[in-house]
């Protein structure tokens, strides 16, 4: 597993996934905080978290493990959800 903190490895992971730069992606502060994500997912012994970014259902596991899941937008797309399902 990477040393990166989960909010890069999420950035990383879908702008593999939608073939951008993370350069290209919304900011994924507008999604969640990263630095408490990643706070939360270093203090975490179980569960996980998952919330909607640029059309991918993410979900960072305990030990930190990060999936994605859904088609993604394009990266230009002004779509990133909160877990409550608001833009």
């Amino acid at each position: 597993m990477s040393d990166a903190p989960p909010s890069v490895r999420i950035s990383d992971k879908v702008s593999a996934n939608a073939g951008c730069d993370v350069v290209e992606l919304p900011p994924l502060y507008d999604a969640i905080d990263p630095e408490q994500l990643d706070s939360l997912v270093e203090t975490m012994t179980d569960g996980a978290v998952s919330f909607r970014y640029t059309g991918h259902d993410i979900t960072v596991t305990s030990d930190g493990t990060v999936t994605l899941s859904d088609q993604p937008q394009q990266p230009d797309s002004p779509e990133v959800r909160n877990s409550d399902g608001a833009q």
